[in-house]
């Protein structure tokens, strides 16, 4: 019986099992994709916000159209964008925002808002990227109601 070239000179060869190099190896490691990776930093760092989607549900008796919403609880990062070069430094009126989200979140510009840190913000552009979808937003100022 002719033995392999690895195993000529070892003892009991008829025992052992000959050695595969490394890279003759057929077993393929998985690759992590980019999304991959970002899925698992924002379940681990990430912030809570709500994804809102406004469903219209018809007219009130004023005439107003009425829309339903569905929530969705997403873990996303969050750069938020000040206009000092406007406005005294320290007071942002109309601030916008940066949203950073997974690849597998729904979201579109129109029909969708987004709830975070108890205020709502209007979105203004989604910008897929290899690995997240950038969402650029701007707070939505709500209309005081006098009462009295």
């Amino acid at each position: 019986m002719l033995l392999p070239r690895i195993n000529r000179y070892y003892h009991g060869a008829k025992q052992g099992l000959p050695r595969v190099p490394h890279n003759h190896s057929r077993v393929r490691r998985q690759r992590k994709t980019p999304s991959f990776q970002f899925d698992k930093r924002a379940q681990a760092k990430g912030l809570n916000i709500n994804i809102i989607q406004l469903t219209y549900a018809g007219l009130d008796p004023y005439e107003n159209p009425v829309y339903s919403e569905t929530v969705k609880t997403v873990k996303a990062f969050v750069k938020l964008v000040g206009q000092e070069k406007a406005n005294p430094a320290g007071i942002v009126e109309h601030g916008k925002a940066l949203f950073i989200v997974s690849l597998t979140t729904v979201v579109l510009k129109d029909d969708y808002e987004i709830s975070y840190g108890g205020e709502r913000w209007r979105i203004l552009a989604v910008n897929p990227k290899r690995s997240h979808l950038e969402i650029l937003a701007e707070r939505k100022i709500e209309k005081e109601t006098k009462v009295g």
